[in-house]
């Protein structure tokens, strides 16, 4: 177990059982939005847009392609300079 795991183990057994309501709810709020763009997170806390956190289901994670050679954003980099 690494320090900080051990050091927050120790802090939840001081805590009350209303705290640890509180501790829990927002473990809980962090692991919903551990999916969450670091874009979208910047927009939400903008109130200029109106950004639901709750549901980001339609937004999947995409990994890159893998192919040979250089990926077309190096190549347009290249090309530029």
């Amino acid at each position: 177990m690494t320090a900080a795991k051990e050091a927050l183990l120790s802090v939840i057994e001081s805590l009350d059982d209303s705290e640890a309501q509180q501790v829990a709810e927002l473990i809980r709020t962090l692991q919903k939005q551990r999916g969450v763009s670091p874009t979208l997170g910047v927009l939400a806390a903008d109130p200029s847009f109106d950004v639901d956190l709750s549901d980001l289901s339609h937004f999947r994670v995409v990994e890159p392609m893998r192919v040979k050679g250089l990926p077309a954003s190096t190549q347009l980099l290249r090309d530029r300079r």
